[in-house]
């Protein structure tokens, strides 16, 4: 589960992590014995960070939703404009997209005139 091989998965690290569990109270650890189970609400949390993680985040960071983007804002801080220029670099380059008259002419709106240039 940790993607990690049985060489570098060692008792230590097993037992720290049981201890980790345990602090989160996901696992109990009943008496005596060298055995653990868990709870029933442990397992509706478990559940629950798993489901969320494979479902949402995971394809939140691979960027399979696309967020909405909205309105440009009226006026631009040093910030936008960076931004803005990493999201046109990003694009795909193509011939027929745009003529190269028409890129210039779009870029130009994103240099502050009051902004010394680098």
């Amino acid at each position: 589960m940790t993607g990690q091989t049985d060489r570098d998965y060692g008792t230590r690290q097993a037992a720290y992590d049981l201890k980790k569990l345990r602090g989160k109270h996901l696992v109990v650890k009943p008496g005596r014995s060298r055995r653990y189970h868990a709870p029933p609400e442990a397992l509706r949390t478990i559940t629950a960070l798993l489901v969320l993680r494979d479902q949402v985040i995971g394809p939140i960071l691979a960027g399979v939703r696309v967020p909405r983007r909205g309105r440009k804002p009226n006026n631009w801080t040093c910030t936008d404009q960076h931004y803005e220029a990493l999201a046109w670099r990003s694009r795909p380059s193509s011939t027929t997209w745009a003529s190269p008259h028409s890129r210039a002419a779009q870029r130009q709106h994103l240099v502050d005139p009051g902004s010394p240039s680098r």
